[in-house]
């Protein structure tokens, strides 16, 4: 049986081929909302629809990779703090 060292090296080789090629791009984009967003997800089936949510019961989606955002609040949650989304 191989020591605590070497599992936790195999481990690691092991997480090393699925690591990116390169680092993401970041690129600033409005949502035409004043609320302060905490989540984002980017959905995995298509990269161009993504889903950001945050204060005051406020979530946005677009689907055309940023270019338009439609943003809505969640009735009734108006004084919520949305910290997770997933696409």
């Amino acid at each position: 049986m191989p020591s605590p060292l070497a599992r936790a090296g195999l481990l690691l080789a092991s997480f090393v081929g699925v690591l990116p090629a390169q680092a993401p791009v970041i690129t600033v984009q409005q949502s035409g909302v004043t609320s302060l967003f905490q989540a984002v997800s980017v959905s995995a089936a298509n990269p161009d629809v993504a889903w950001i949510s945050g204060h005051r019961g406020t979530y946005a989606v677009t689907t055309d990779g940023g270019t338009t955002w439609t943003a809505r609040v969640v009735p009734g949650r108006d004084s919520a703090e949305f910290r997770d989304v997933h696409a």
